[in-house]
């Protein structure tokens, strides 16, 4: 709380965060955010983005975690590498994404990816086709560390 008292003081008025969203974690976690975000309502507007490996939505838990995160008003999102610390190359990427899309739509919730933490930063061209595919209307949000590993968008892509 006293970094949350800080911000207020210097007249933050929103935080979106980031909860470590694993099983076996994430009802503790988000219980946490929702006392804080508690106890600074009408001072700071407290966002949450569960953050998993892209591949944590895959399964069974994903659609777990998506009601969770639902209920709770947050965000969808990630990291686009798989679970295990692996930074390499990733199979599936493209069926994941499509899996997190399908539950974030049937909870009208919005999405936020790190589309940098992989050997091959190469993920965000994955999920602008991703919101093409699905005619995507929410908002998503991919952050990358790196500004200056600029992404080169090709002539042909669709406009």
């Amino acid at each position: 709380s006293f970094g949350l008292g800080c911000a207020e003081a210097h007249g933050v008025g929103a935080i979106r965060t980031h909860l470590d969203s694993h099983q076996g974690q994430a009802p503790e976690t988000w219980a946490a955010f929702s006392e804080m975000r508690a106890a600074f309502a009408g001072r700071i507007t407290l966002q949450a983005v569960a953050l998993v490996p892209i591949d944590a939505w895959g399964g069974n838990y994903g659609r777990e975690l998506a009601d969770l995160v639902a209920a709770e008003n947050g965000v969808l999102g990630g990291v686009t590498r798989a679970s295990g610390g692996t930074h390499g190359a990733m199979e599936g990427l493209d069926e994941l994404l499509d899996r997190l899309f399908m539950l974030a739509r049937e909870r009208d919730l919005d999405i936020d990816l790190h589309v940098d933490e992989a050997a091959e930063a190469d993920a965000l061209p994955h999920v602008a086709r991703a919101v093409i595919r699905h005619g995507w209307q929410g908002r998503v949000t991919c952050v990358r560390k790196y500004v200056d590993e600029a992404v080169v968008v090709p002539r042909d892509w669709p406009r």
